[in-house]
């Protein structure tokens, strides 16, 4: 008898495969528990859209807001924001609150991720897609809409010479809203809000579809998000983080030093490297350069005494040469005035 029962891992990795890349992709929905009550999502295409809005079992408002975290991780993965919609917190906005401490430049190399770290603000609607007799067949489906489907909704639903607001949710009084999608993507508009006059009342086997958002909202913790997460990306800010202070210095400085006669060019490039960060070290080691040179400043010190006993001897050689030339112009001095001295006494006696 075999010792593992691998049938059900094989199960698995042949449902894995069917779902293809994004296999282990998490949603915000629970996907098992929509497919227990028979629910779908709507998918929108460009063009004409005729919506029934179907009521919650309460008197909450029929839609429900969202702020969700998309194309996280490697399977782009979703999840409710649980700063934004307070649950808990939140690893993404943790990082989105690291990126804004940044400069200005480095904001705008990075804005492409810095936008990825932002949350999304939906809404959630139960709707049946009203287009036709098919589309109304295929029962109640999830709407995960912009917010500009509930400002349209808000702005068809006031009676304006009345000041009465619609309830097009109602089970017997309901509308049916139509507007119109162009574009596609985040170049997607919606436009030409109207709701059509007859009203379209709820079968009973919709409202049994329809359960509370607690029920169907997936509400994952940080653990489970910091998994999900390119944990990279958030090594890097943090890194760049610490770059702001040392260590990319403290690691060039690790590198063990050649003796190779090439080291003089690496130390130079090293340099290069670490004009754009912080001066500091650049002033630590011109603090250290002189510790260097300290030996031949030691020399020139020694040289001058050895100078200073040659100048001394000169020095007296020379005021030796001057004395004996004192002496003999003195000599001279009173040679010359006895000559000039005799002729004088010479006629005196005369």
């Amino acid at each position: 008898m075999a010792k593992y029962d691998r049938t059900q891992g094989i199960v698995d990795a042949q449902n894995r495969r069917k779902k293809g890349r994004y296999a282990d992709k998490q949603f915000i929905l629970d996907v098992a528990k929509m497919e227990e009550l028979g629910l779908e999502m709507l998918k929108v295409e460009e063009g004409d859209v005729f919506l029934r809005f179907i009521p919650l079992p309460s008197n909450d408002f029929f839609g429900k807001e969202v702020k969700v975290h998309y194309n996280v991780g490697a399977d782009d993965s979703e999840f409710l924001c649980p700063r934004a919609m307070r649950f808990g917190e939140c690893p993404i906005c943790e990082q989105w609150d690291i990126a804004q401490k940044k400069d200005d430049d480095w904001k705008k190399e990075n804005q492409e991720y810095i936008r990825t770290l932002s949350y999304s603000t939906r809404r959630l609607f139960f709707v049946i897609d009203a287009a036709n007799k098919k589309s109304i067949a295929e029962g109640v489906k999830v709407y995960n809409a912009p917010v500009s489907i509930e400002d349209g909704i808000y702005s068809v639903s006031r009676n304006r010479r009345s000041g009465k607001v619609i309830d097009i949710s109602n089970e017997t009084d309901g509308r049916i809203l139509a507007f119109t999608r162009t574009g596609k993507m985040l170049k997607s508009k919606y436009t030409g809000f109207e709701l059509e006059d007859d009203p379209f009342p709820v079968e009973d086997e919709w409202l049994d579809s329809v359960v509370d958002w607690d029920e169907l909202l997936i509400k994952a913790d940080y653990d489970t998000i910091y998994k999900a997460f390119n944990i990279k990306s958030k090594q890097e800010l943090e890194d760049d983080d610490e770059d702001e202070d040392e260590p990319p210095r403290k690691k060039r400085q690790s590198i063990p030093e050649d003796d190779d006669d090439d080291e003089p060019l690496r130390k130079k490039r090293r340099e290069v490297e670490e004009e754009p960060e912080e001066d500091e070290p650049p002033r630590k080691k011109r603090r250290e350069e002189p510790e260097d040179d300290e030996p031949p400043r030691k020399k020139r010190r020694e040289e001058p005494e050895e100078e200073g006993e040659d100048e001394t001897d000169s020095r007296s050689k020379v005021r030796e040469r001057l004395r004996k030339l004192k002496e003999k112009r003195e000599r001279e001095g009173e040679d010359d005035a006895e000559e000039k001295s005799s002729p004088k006494r010479r006629r005196r006696s005369e």
